[in-house]
């Protein structure tokens, strides 16, 4: 019999960025590319309904992501909401949208270890890879991205935690450290994470 247990990050991002970089390995796995271009006028096969999570940096400014692999945006002047050009290969649900400040740059993560990155405020969405945390072949379903700045950025699996220095081209696996400061023994299939907090 296995037992799980569902874990709750809580994350200082400002003093964990450096010290994340020690427990990081030398080489890191670089995420699995899948070319494509935007179509935003195709959503052949795309359902929506649920939104998973809503970003917004000021309150009026806001995007979304939901099933099928769609962002909404919403206009601040106009108080409308617009689907964004989203690369036709994402119809996976995406969890989380996260962007940096000015609302340029921003990211989204979802089901089937789908990265995507804006660095137009969301005008077009590309691809930044797929992820595959072991290298098994099986993508890793992503719940969580934050990003410090345009270079450092975190990613929550269902089973792990990884680490960019590099913009998302790589991501190390992060190790998790107990109450005393001491790698936890925990193994991958015996946590779930969700979120950072």
């Amino acid at each position: 019999m296995t037992t799980r247990m569902l874990a709750s990050c809580s994350l200082l991002i400002a003093a964990s960025t450096t010290a994340a970089l020690a427990i990081c390995p030398a080489q890191c796995p670089t995420v699995t590319y899948v070319t494509g271009t935007p179509d935003p006028g195709t959503f052949d096969q795309r359902y929506s309904g649920t939104v998973f999570d809503l970003f917004s940096l000021d309150g009026d400014e806001a995007w979304a992501v939901e099933e099928g692999g769609r962002i909404r945006y919403r206009n601040p002047s106009t108080g409308l909401w617009a689907f964004q050009s989203v690369p036709k290969e994402v119809q996976d649900t995406l969890h989380r949208v996260h962007f940096l400040a000015g609302g340029d740059v921003g990211w989204a993560v979802g089901e089937e270890g789908w990265i995507v990155k804006t660095i137009d405020g969301g005008g077009t969405w590309t691809i930044l890879g797929r992820f595959d945390a072991d290298g098994d072949g099986a993508w890793e379903n992503l719940y969580d991205v934050y990003f410090t700045d345009t270079l450092n950025g975190w990613l929550v699996g269902l089973e792990g935690m990884w680490l960019t220095i590099d913009g998302g081209n790589t991501w190390c696996p992060v190790t998790l450290l107990d109450e005393n400061g001491l790698p936890t023994d925990f193994a991958a299939d015996d946590i779930e994470l969700y979120a950072f907090d």
